[in-house]
């Protein structure tokens, strides 16, 4: 299996402009590799014909300020020796690091020219692992690991999440989108280190959240299994039994799947989402979805329809997303056919332009409440409802 792994990377197509910047390097006496998540998901994506991924991550040996002159572009890692050479290729400086001071970056970096001990500092092994196009060179059971899908830290688990608490977020991100397993004792170390996930940027936190989700629906669990529930900062009181089986498949939209991740695992705390979206760093328009939801909406998959079904509801997209993923078909969510049409309102009740469009919402909208309406006489009684408020109004 492992060979199977090496053979996989040697594969490994490098683009042309890629090609430059590495040739640009060794023009100048450095060494450089590919490095990073690119061969990891080359390797365990074996469907692939190209890396899926845009960007591509090189470290060489090259010092920094010799580094800097090959490029016009600005970066702002630049002070821990990473510089930009295209929108999406990043090279930096191979190193070695020491007093993660602020939980997140190290307070002391060396540079090296040894690729052993660049590899050495990384987070997972199966993140651990250089090519130069000709040679590999791997941390310690990297090459195993890949082969195994097995996530793995790099040396002492315990001392990678303290280094950098992300790291643990990273981890369930990686086995969740991977559907790879995590070695024991780096289980263990992030279960019991989850506290340090509050030390991260809420940013950073809703990141990688966000990207966990994006793993299949059978996968979410193993987010409360490690603990994680803690980094979403969510109500910590008592609470029942998860619905993991509540949705038939994950929602389509992040905003979406994060609701669906809440109602799971918090299926009554309607209040505590409308206080948490007011706080985190979320877009606004999930921000006032969500918080809509946490004040009006209901665990209740008809109700969910129901609004889908309303052309006019700010949020039928949400509603959308959470009723096809809880098993609605389309045609179920298809907006009720009328028993009168536009035609008839021009003809019958002399109503035209935009007043037909404001009228059509207003019956679509009783008859969602209550389909029994949807017969023409009826509609008219609605219709003549209706005109009686509008002249009243005007």
């Amino acid at each position: 299996m492992s060979q199977n792994v090496v053979n996989r990377i040697r594969l490994l197509e490098i683009p042309g402009e890629v090609c430059q910047v590495m040739a640009r390097i060794r023009e100048q006496g450095g060494q450089v590799y590919v490095v990073g998540g690119l061969i990891r998901d080359w390797v365990w994506h074996p469907e692939m014909s190209r890396p899926a991924t845009l960007d591509w991550d090189l470290v060489t040996d090259l010092p920094p300020e010799h580094l800097r002159k090959l490029t016009a572009m600005t970066h702002a890692g630049e002070r821990f020796g990473t510089y930009r050479f295209g929108p999406h290729i990043e090279v930096t400086v191979m190193r070695s690091e020491a007093n993660y001071a602020d939980g997140r970056h190290p307070s002391q970096v060396a540079w090296t020219n040894d690729i052993h001990q660049d590899l050495a500092r990384r987070d997972f092994t199966v993140n651990a692992v250089a090519y130069d196009g000709e040679s590999l060179y791997a941390a310690a059971g990297a090459i195993e690991d890949l082969a195994a899908r097995k996530i793995r830290a790099v040396g002492d688990p315990r001392v990678r999440f303290h280094e950098d608490a992300l790291r643990i977020l990273r981890m369930a991100r990686l086995a969740g989108n991977h559907q790879a397993s995590i070695d024991e004792e780096t289980r263990h170390a992030g279960r019991s280190q989850v506290m340090l996930t509050r030390s991260v940027s809420r940013e950073r936190r809703l990141h990688e959240m966000v990207r966990f989700l994006a793993s299949p629906l059978d996968d979410w669990p193993l987010w409360d299994d490690l603990g994680l529930d803690v980094a979403w900062e969510w109500p910590e009181a008592p609470r029942p039994a998860p619905l993991w089986r509540l949705f038939v498949t994950a929602p389509t939209s992040p905003a979406a799947r994060l609701l669906a991740y809440f109602l799971m695992r918090y299926p009554w705390h309607g209040a505590a989402l409308r206080s948490w979206t007011e706080s985190w760093p979320l877009p606004r328009a999930w921000r006032l979805a969500l918080g809509h939801f946490g004040r009006d909406g209901e665990l209740n998959v008809k109700q969910w329809c129901r609004i889908a079904r309303w052309e006019r509801h700010p949020y039928t997209w949400l509603y959308r997303d959470l009723a096809l993923a809880a098993g609605c078909t389309a045609e179920e969510l298809s907006p009720r056919t009328l028993a009168v049409t536009a035609s008839d309102l021009g003809e019958r009740w002399a109503i035209r332009g935009r007043a037909v469009k404001d009228v059509l919402a207003y019956l679509h909208e009783a008859v969602e409440r209550d389909p029994r309406l949807n017969e023409p006489k009826k509609l008219a009684a609605l219709i003549q409802d209706w005109q009686a408020r509008h002249e009243r109004q005007s």
